[in-house]
């Protein structure tokens, strides 16, 4: 289940965003967002990865 959840924010147009834009003011304020979105707690879990700069 993990692994498809992480998937989903493989593809997301708004991670992706955030992940090529990282030092945006917009990346700033997903970061607060993406804490409680499941998709990504899947995708920094499985990628063992903290979701800081």
């Amino acid at each position: 289940m993990k692994r498809l959840l992480a998937k989903v924010c493989v593809v997301c147009p708004v991670c992706n965003l955030v992940r090529k834009n990282p030092y945006s003011k917009f990346a700033d304020i997903w970061r607060k967002v993406e804490k409680f979105c499941p998709f990504c707690r899947a995708y920094y879990s499985m990628h063992n990865r903290t979701n800081e700069k």
